[in-house]
């Protein structure tokens, strides 16, 4: 048992990038009572290289996987094998921005024993040298805080690379899902205590380019759909304020132009759709199609 288990999910990693992540955490200080895990879901060896030139002193636990377990299933074997009271993800392409960050990240659960669930901003480095910080203002905090379901509406979380959680309240994430497998994961955790802590200082750095599932599933309608769907079916539709999600819904089948019926259960795997709002949408894409042929 130790305090935290830093989990660092790779594949196929870019080599800089990981070697800021492993640098940044030979530099903290304040804390000695912590696991690094590496699980490689890599199909090379490049990963185990680049660790070799690390020295944690005993602290770094590396796992080489024999066939690639994908995205989800790797970071819950991480889950499986982390033994610290707190779980720290941090993404291969992502890295501590502070010596202290660790230390500080812990703080924050040490300070407020009743919750099980922190998080900071996040400051996005982009390959062409922009920064954008990822913070969410007050008014979905307030909002948050009263409902952590708001997740749904808009992740301004972020990437779990900014969050840590108390082991007690872990779950695994879903493996149906790859755009809000987060959002989803977050909401489970929440669900079984919705004590949320925020502190305002940004104490991780977040690794954009072109390979990450973003530029993938942000324009795709059917990994857009099926997952919004199916986390309004299993999380949200008894909700009180269903009402809102469903707006969010009725927002995707207009954007992405569903004008029938079949294809949204195709989509998203529901059965039978009577919502008075989603009926009228898929109506209105229909009328403007047929307009559009007939011009």
């Amino acid at each position: 048992m130790c305090k935290v288990s830093v989990c660092i999910p790779t594949y196929q990693s870019k080599e800089q990038l990981l070697r800021n992540s492993l640098a940044a955490l030979q530099k903290q200080i304040g804390i000695e009572d912590y696991e690094i895990i590496i699980s490689d879901d890599s199909t090379n060896d490049q990963v185990k290289n680049i660790v070799n030139d690390y020295d944690f002193k005993g602290k770094l636990i590396y796992k080489k996987n024999n066939k690639p377990l994908g995205p989800q299933n790797n970071w819950n074997q991480l889950l499986e094998l982390c033994k610290g009271d707190y779980v720290k993800f941090i993404f291969h392409d992502d890295w501590l921005s502070k010596e202290t960050s660790l230390l500080e990240f812990c703080k924050l659960l040490d300070d407020h024993p009743e919750a099980d669930f922190a998080f900071t901003p996040s400051l996005d480095h982009f390959t062409d040298g922009r920064l954008k910080l990822n913070a969410p203002d007050e008014d979905f905090m307030k909002h948050f805080k009263n409902n952590p379901m708001e997740l749904f509406l808009e992740n301004r979380v972020g990437c779990p690379s900014a969050v840590i959680i108390r082991r007690r309240s872990i779950v695994p994430f879903a493996t149906n899902l790859k755009w809000l497998v987060d959002v989803e994961w977050y909401m489970r955790i929440l669900k079984q205590n919705p004590r949320i802590i925020y502190s305002e200082t940004s104490l991780i750095n977040i690794g954009i380019n072109d390979q990450q599932v973003t530029n993938e599933c942000i324009d795709d309608a059917e990994i857009q759909l099926r997952e919004h769907f199916y986390i309004y079916k299993e999380h949200l539709q008894n909700n009180p304020d269903k009402k809102r999600y469903l707006n969010l819904l009725v927002a995707l089948i207009k954007r992405f132009h569903i004008d029938s019926f079949a294809i949204l259960r195709k989509y998203t795997e529901f059965p039978l759709f009577t919502g008075y709002k989603i009926t009228r949408a898929i109506i209105s894409n229909k009328i403007k199609k047929a307009k559009k042929r007939n011009r």
